[in-house]
């Protein structure tokens, strides 16, 4: 925490969360932040404010409280963070427009195995080999490489950190399941940007794959919960070959997934945890991918823990 930070510290990392207009900005008094990303604006919290405009008002708190002289790290492709530069004394955009000032160019997917891009900067271009999967993945490194740059570092060793990371736990983890099978832990919290971007990923599986999501409820969504459910239901009909769905919204899930294509015994509602793990267990094998992801308050971590390789 900012309390623990001593003389040696060159920086802190910090989540400003909220979950009601002006919290951001309370922070932000306490602490302001002389670097401020934001990634996106999405349905994320749209339960606590009640549209995604108020999403947006909430997160551009962060920019209006930055410290004097601090930076705003915005992305180029989210039409609504953009919009936060006009309130930025000074900012810096990424992602893959054409005027972005760090942006990514000639990005090639390799499916689980991660991406390779152009990092292209201020400060020279690089390639890099990125060890996380998919487009969502790219946009987040590049938010990363931005910071990088305020700390002095040119393009060369932005790439070389940047192949050299690992996500933390449950969070687009590539394991080793039962019997060979491939699992992507992304158990720790879901919305609905993350949840298809996920099933993005899922739909990277190689040829000849069978391809499980195993997705729990999203959280905190207020009215919007019904459509975004129906909307990452008919996603994951059209990209998995099986769908286990559990929670309150699981029907709506299933049902989007069965009108999108999915023949009605492979997409089917659980009610428990352990019943995802006695559904998904049978089809456990070498050329099985099983996509697991749900909000926290889901734990379907519980999922992961039963269908992974022992140690």
């Amino acid at each position: 925490t900012i309390f623990q930070m001593d003389a040696r510290d060159r920086a802190l990392v910090v989540e400003y969360a909220m979950s009601r207009a002006g919290e951001i900005r309370e922070l932000t008094r306490v602490a302001p932040p002389t670097i401020g990303v934001v990634l996106n604006v999405g349905l994320a919290h749209v339960g606590f404010l009640g549209s995604i405009e108020a999403v947006a008002a909430a997160k551009r708190e962060l920019v209006e409280g930055l410290a004097p002289g601090g930076l705003a790290i915005l992305n180029a492709d989210d039409p609504r963070v953009r919009a936060m530069s006009a309130v930025a004394r000074r900012f810096t955009l990424y992602g893959v427009s054409s005027d972005a000032g760090v942006r990514a160019e000639r990005i090639r997917l390799h499916g689980l195995e991660g991406s390779n891009f152009m990092l292209i900067t201020p400060r020279g271009k690089a390639d890099v080999y990125l060890r996380l999967p998919g487009h969502h993945s790219v946009s987040n490194a590049l938010a990363a490489a931005a910071v990088a740059l305020e700390f002095d570092f040119d393009a060369a060793a932005i790439a070389s950190a940047l192949h050299g990371f690992a996500p933390p736990a449950r969070r687009m983890n590539i394991v080793t399941g039962r019997n060979g099978a491939t699992v992507i832990d992304d158990s720790y919290n879901a919305s609905p940007g993350s949840m298809l971007a996920a099933l993005e990923v899922l739909g990277l599986a190689p040829r000849g794959a069978l391809k499980v999501a195993v997705l729990g409820d999203m959280l905190e969504l207020g009215d919007h919960a019904e459509r975004a459910h129906e909307e990452v239901g008919s996603l994951a009909g059209k990209t998995a070959d099986v769908v286990i769905a559990v929670g309150e919204y699981a029907p709506r899930v299933v049902q989007a997934a069965r009108r999108a294509g999915l023949p009605s015994d492979r997409a089917y509602v659980v009610e428990t945890a352990e019943q995802a793990v006695a559904s998904v267990t049978p089809l456990l094998a070498a050329q099985t991918q099983v996509l697991v992801k749900g909000s926290r308050g889901m734990r379907l971590e519980r999922v992961v823990e039963q269908i992974r390789q022992a140690p």
